[in-house]
C-alpha cells in the first residue's frame, strides 16, 4: 500500500503514480487508487489519463460531485474527448477491466 513518505520522494515520476493509481483501480480497490492520482495530476495537471482514472475513481466510490469535476478536467484538456475513440487505444487482456472502467467513466460523465 502507499504511503505518504512514497508520496513525498519528489524523484518519484508522476507517470509512475498515476500508473499505481491505474493498477488499484483495477483491483477495484477505488479508495487505494485516489491517493497516487490526486498526487500525480498534482505534479502534472495537465496529464490527462491521471485525470480520466482519477473521474472514474470518484465515481465508483460514489463521490459524483468530484468525478464530474475531475472528467471537465479531462475535457478541459482535451476537448474533443470522446469514449468510443478512447475505447479504441485502451487495452486490456481482461474484457471486465475495460468495461468496468468505462463504466466508471460514463458514471463520471464523459461523453
Amino acid at each position: 500500500m502507499l504511503n505518504e513518505n512514497t508520496l513525498l520522494d519528489r524523484f518519484l515520476p508522476p507517470a509512475r503514480l498515476s500508473y499505481l493509481g491505474h493498477a488499484y483501480y483495477t483491483l477495484r480497490e477505488y479508495r487505494a487508487a485516489v491517493l497516487p492520482l490526486r498526487e500525480s495530476i498534482a505534479r502534472v495537471p495537465n496529464m490527462r489519463i491521471g485525470h480520466l482514472w482519477l473521474a472514474a475513481a470518484y465515481a465508483k466510490l460514489g463521490k459524483l460531485e468530484l468525478a464530474q469535476e475531475t472528467a471537465s478536467e479531462v475535457l478541459r484538456i482535451e476537448p474533443k474527448f470522446a469514449l468510443t475513440r478512447w475505447r479504441r487505444t485502451a487495452v486490456y487482456r481482461n474484457p471486465e477491466d475495460e468495461a468496468d472502467l468505462l463504466e466508471g467513466l460514463q458514471r463520471a460523465g464523459l461523453p
